[in-house]
C-alpha cells in the first residue's frame, strides 16, 4: 500500500525539524537556490508514485488511513511513557537479551574491537 510511504513523511518532518533546531545556522548557510531546486526535484521524483496514486484515488492515502479511534489510547499512552523514559528500548538491542551463543559471539567481537582500538 502507499500509506507506508506517507508514514515516511512523519520521519522526514521530525528529522528536518530536529536538524533545523540543532543546526539551523549551518543548514541555512548551506542552502542555495540551486541546491533547494535539486533537493525538491529529487523529492518530488521519488514521491511520484504516491502523488499519482493520490491523484487517481482522490487522496486515498489520507482518506483511508485517518480515523478517529479512542479504543487504543491507553496502550498508546503506555508506549509513549516507555519511549519517554527509555524503558521501551531496554533489552531490545542489548547483549543481555541475546541467546547465550549469540551473546558469546557479540562479547568476543566487542573484546576483539577493544583490543584492536587500544593499539
Amino acid at each position: 500500500m502507499m500509506w507506508d510511504k506517507a508514514l515516511a513523511i512523519w520521519s522526514l518532518a521530525g528529522f528536518a525539524l530536529a536538524s533545523m533546531l540543532t543546526q539551523g545556522r549551518m543548514i541555512g548557510a548551506a542552502i542555495t537556490p540551486r541546491r533547494l531546486a535539486v533537493t525538491l526535484s529529487a523529492f518530488v521524483l521519488g514521491a511520484i508514485p504516491l502523488i499519482a496514486y493520490n491523484l487517481q484515488m482522490r487522496a486515498a492515502t489520507i482518506d483511508q488511513t485517518v480515523a478517529y479511534d479512542i479504543r487504543h489510547i491507553p496502550q498508546k499512552l503506555r508506549v509513549l511513557e516507555s519511549t519517554a523514559d527509555g524503558s521501551g528500548c531496554s533489552g531490545g538491542l542489548t547483549v543481555k537479551t541475546a541467546r547465550p551463543a549469540t551473546r558469546r559471539r557479540l562479547t568476543a567481537c566487542c573484546n576483539a574491537h577493544r583490543r584492536q582500538s587500544h593499539r
